[in-house]
């Protein structure tokens, strides 16, 4: 790399650092794409939550250059933050001039200017945890990564989908990707780099589902969960737009194709199709009062474990992330022992870990709790 772009790197991982230790998710080099134009991309996209009502999606615009044309920064990241419909927006620059900090907050846009930026600089402590380079060097496979299934792109997809897939869409598409990972976690020899991006993925569905039920925080348990199933199970329009959908497709069928078709047998296929989805299996977790406030918590814990210099194997991390991940493989119809077991020291079995002192937390037993009776050690009170 170039010392331009070692300046970059540094910056945008300790200005990520800042927004982590400040309880915030944040995501780097997340790209935004209009019908598969690429446009852009974000330095960091940071998801906020100040409140059981209020959440804040905020892109940062880093640069970290000796002519940082600070002005131009700011009308760009301003405008971003306008065309995403984005809450807030922050460009943190080299630039140490007064006036640049007025021209910023004319256009609302929070400045991180030249000074607070080399403090933080110094401050900061690379060698704590992967920066994003680090993580994609150690996810793909060399020169063969795209004929070993492109783990480099598909990654780069799931951070992305932050951007404009704040929604069911976008949580059944990281749920896919979750399965995915999960299985060549499984079968590959690739494994714990695939356990990473699982992780990962996990995190962003649990901000993803976060951001969606916090409109429903006085909503009956009861409402709550059925929105939900809805949503995982017909998308974001619900069961309603599923219908017009339908009811379209069995229009083009009659018109257009063959004499005496039976346009019934589409909608019950389709229809039978959701109904076996398991998402209560979800919903009854997810949508209760006292696991939806550890959200983003349990999902930073997560970032943390996809970004550690330690591997940590699935039975070391946080109570409330083994409790969301057991509860996800349920969904997915993956065997929670399995998964957890992979790395097992030789001589270990899974029954040891049902004794460790972390496991017998209150927040253990509160999770535990909230989750459907199963016979996995990792849940057990």
């Amino acid at each position: 790399m170039n010392a331009e772009v070692d300046k970059g790197t540094a910056s945008e991982e300790a200005l990520r650092s800042l927004f982590l230790r400040q309880g915030c998710f944040v995501v780097r080099g997340a790209r935004y794409a209009w019908d598969g134009e690429e446009i852009t991309d974000i330095d960091l996209w940071v998801y906020s939550r100040t409140s059981s009502l209020s959440r804040a999606r905020i892109n940062v615009d880093a640069k970290n250059r000796s002519s940082p044309k600070a002005f131009e920064r700011i009308i760009w990241a301003s405008g971003i933050r306008d065309a995403l419909k984005f809450e807030r927006c922050v460009v943190a620059t080299t630039d140490k001039r007064p006036k640049t900090k007025a021209f910023a907050r004319s256009l609302d846009v929070q400045l991180i200017d030249g000074n607070a930026l080399q403090r933080l600089l110094r401050s900061h402590d690379p060698a704590a945890r992967l920066a994003e380079e680090e993580l994609v060097s150690a996810i793909i496979a060399g020169k063969d990564d795209k004929i070993l299934g492109d783990w480099r792109g598909r990654y780069v997809r799931l951070k992305s989908r932050v951007v404009d897939g704040m929604n069911f869409g976008g949580c059944n598409a990281w749920l896919d990707d979750i399965n995915s990972f999960v299985e060549q976690g499984l079968t590959s020899s690739r494994r714990q780099p695939a356990y990473r991006v699982a992780y990962l993925a996990l995190a962003l569905f649990l901000v993803a589902t976060d951001y969606i039920l916090a409109g429903t925080a006085f909503e009956s348990f009861e409402d709550r969960r059925r929105y939900f199933e809805d949503g995982i199970r017909f998308g974001d329009g619900g069961r309603a737009a599923l219908d017009v959908e339908l009811g379209l497709a069995e229009q083009m069928l009659r018109q257009f194709g063959p004499k005496n078709v039976a346009t019934n047998v589409l909608r019950r296929g389709v229809l039978d199709a959701m109904a076996g989805l398991r998402v209560e299996v979800l919903s009854a977790f997810f949508c209760r009062p006292e696991i939806m406030k550890d959200f983003l918590e349990v999902a930073c814990d997560l970032e943390a474990a996809a970004f550690s210099r330690d591997f940590l194997p699935p039975a070391s991390l946080s109570a409330g992330a083994q409790a969301t991940i057991g509860v996800v493989l349920d969904y997915l119809e993956r065997e929670r022992v399995s998964f957890f077991s992979a790395f097992l020291l030789p001589g270990l079995h899974w029954g040891s870990f049902s004794r460790c002192q972390f496991l017998r937390s209150p927040n253990a037993v509160r999770l535990g709790a909230a989750t459907r009776q199963s016979s996995n050690p990792h849940l057990a009170s």
